[in-house]
């Protein structure tokens, strides 16, 4: 489904600007695509459309107004839309199922769930996805020229991975439902993994500009959701001031610690705001810890 735009600075003097969504293609299929609920498609969809013309609007008279708004929030901010529940999303572990079985690395995962896919991934350009995924992780030196990269690839699911020595555990993820992951193992100068704000905003930010640059069909908007994967041997500290002969540990279990994707972001906020979204996820990811530890 998709939005039409129309604008008008007419004898009013009053110029305004009208977004529609389009449910239908006037070719008398009306009833059938209302019953299968494409009008709601299509207002969510002009809904989000407007959403961001209004964060990318830069009146005329910008340098005469405040920098905030009334709330003290800056105007260009991030803008969030929360779902009705959240978007449904493959986690590492089933991605990678045998993953819950095995004594791997703690992981930092992340994810962006389409909302509102219109179409999926066919099952041809899933097979040629593959090797497409091999060559960005090695030209981004998210997967080195010298180490082996598997690859495994079916009608659903692509996905590209290294598990080598010391801990060493990577990979990038396709489905056919447009879903785009990547996952890293936390960095370990000791005893324990550990879980730096600073580093793991980073590292978000690259994975998500590293996840932005798979060419797929994409969403009009995703959900990000980010996890630790085995955080039993997971510490929060600054990489620079860890003893690597000391590890306080606070968790009991190994369930994994989830940011689940229900608020969405736009595809253009997705890329004009990396560091910024990624911000505010670490920050999620931190305090999800911290409120998970027994």
């Amino acid at each position: 489904m998709k939005s039409s735009l129309h604008s008008n600075r007419g004898g009013s003097g009053v110029p305004f600007l009208l977004v529609r969504g389009i449910s239908d293609m006037a070719n008398g299929t009306k009833q059938s695509t209302d019953g299968a609920g494409m009008q709601e498609a299509g207002a969510q969809h002009a809904a989000l459309f407007l959403a961001e013309v209004i964060a990318q609007f830069k009146p005329a008279n910008a340098d005469l107004r405040p920098k905030s708004g009334a709330s003290g929030q800056p105007a260009d901010e991030l803008i969030w839309q929360p779902l009705d529940q959240p978007a449904s999303v493959a986690w590492y572990r089933d991605v990678v199922p045998s993953s819950a079985y095995t004594s791997g690395p703690s992981l930092l995962e992340v994810h962006l769930a389409p909302v509102l896919m219109t179409s999926r991934v066919t099952a041809t350009r899933m097979r040629g996805l593959a090797d497409e995924l091999v060559s960005l992780g090695r030209a981004s030196g998210f997967f080195s020229n010298t180490e082996h990269v598997e690859v495994h690839d079916s009608a659903e699911m692509t996905v590209a991975s290294v598990v080598g020595r010391h801990g060493r555990s990577a990979g990038l993820a396709i489905t056919r439902s447009g879903q785009r992951s990547a996952w890293e193992a936390l960095p370990q100068p000791g005893l324990a993994f550990v879980l730096d704000e600073e580093h793991a905003q980073e590292r978000i930010t690259a994975l998500l500009s590293l996840l932005e640059a798979v060419e797929v069909p994409t969403a009009s908007s995703y959900a990000p959701a980010v996890g630790i994967e085995k955080p039993m041997m997971v510490m929060i500290g600054r990489l620079s001031t860890v003893d690597p002969n000391r590890a306080t540990l606070s968790h009991r279990g190994d369930t994994p610690v989830r940011i689940d994707p229900d608020e969405a972001v736009t595809a253009a906020m997705l890329v004009g705001r990396t560091s910024e979204l990624a911000q505010e996820l670490t920050v999620r990811l931190i305090l999800a810890f911290r409120g998970s530890r027994h």
